[in-house]
């Protein structure tokens, strides 16, 4: 009778393992690094220390991301949505779903939305909010003083500038902040 409970628990406790990796990547709570060459480093909410992040880590909420020189990672969003994050970047994770919302505090990022993407993926910048529909693809690059170049490379995305300003940008055009 012990050993039936023992075996029972123990087949509960493996399977639990093996089908966590596939609930975690259906989760729209959150992300997954999806690619990284060594050099990203993650700052939880409630962190006060750096910690390397790596293939498939958990990206949450409040999470903040820096890569360092020479590195280059991008970040899988449930729905459809990729992140790249160039060398010398720094983003906080805000909100992930049903609109993730990033913030680039400096550096070069690409966001790749599917035509399957569902809400609106917004990336706040220190001069505005750029506002990524599905089928899109976008760069942004914030300087260090905060001015931040659009370029749309397919798809649009609705820019605001913090001194009130809105334009849209559609493919193969370039908007500056």
């Amino acid at each position: 009778m012990k050993i039936r409970r023992v075996t029972a628990l123990a087949f509960s406790f493996v399977t639990l393992l093996l089908a966590a990796p596939l609930i975690a990547q259906d989760s729209p709570f959150l992300a997954r690094v999806s690619f990284e060459a060594g050099g990203l480093l993650v700052q939880g909410q409630q962190e006060v220390e750096w910690a390397h992040a790596t293939t498939n880590s958990v990206v949450l909420p409040g999470d903040i991301l820096w890569a360092e020189e020479g590195e280059i990672s991008e970040v899988e969003l449930y729905g459809g949505s990729f992140l790249a994050i160039a060398d010398q970047s720094k983003a906080e994770f805000v909100s992930l779903q049903p609109s993730p919302r990033i913030k680039a505090w400096v550096g070069s990022f690409y966001v790749q939305r599917l035509d399957r993407s569902s809400g609106v993926f917004d990336v706040e910048t220190p001069a505005g909010r750029i506002s990524i529909g599905a089928g899109s693809i976008v760069r942004v690059d914030v300087e260090e003083d905060g001015y931040t170049s659009v370029i749309m490379r397919a798809g649009q995305a609705e820019v605001r500038a913090h001194t009130g300003a809105r334009s849209v940008v559609r493919a193969r055009e370039r908007i500056f902040v």
